[in-house]
């Protein structure tokens, strides 16, 4: 899966951003779990990477005709979290968008 676009903010003042995960479900979020990563960061503001390609896990192929739901989350240095989701995207959805911000 690639996503196209991703900007996670922590907005509480104290740039401490230091952990977003990925995790990409069948159907919606009580689906199956087909993928799943972790990016850890220095502490920081906001994370915009210009893309993030996440793959499925080895076991696991990719359905043209079945829907799949992203669900993005950030972790500050405090445990303070918050997430963005993203619904019903398919193989051919050509990236998602993804925007958040928490704090």
């Amino acid at each position: 899966f690639d996503i196209s676009r991703v900007s996670i903010k922590d907005n509480d003042g104290d740039s401490d951003l230091v952990q977003v995960t990925y995790k990409i479900f069948e159907q919606d979020t009580n689906g199956t779990l087909i993928a799943e990563k972790t990016v850890s960061l220095d502490r920081t503001s906001q994370y915009t990477p210009s893309s993030e390609t996440i793959t499925p896990d080895s076991e696991y192929s990719i359905k043209s005709t079945q829907f799949y739901t992203i669900v993005v989350i950030g972790m500050d240095e405090d445990g303070n979290e918050d997430s963005v989701t993203a619904e019903e995207v398919t193989e051919d959805s050509g990236g998602e968008n993804l925007e958040g911000n928490f704090g």
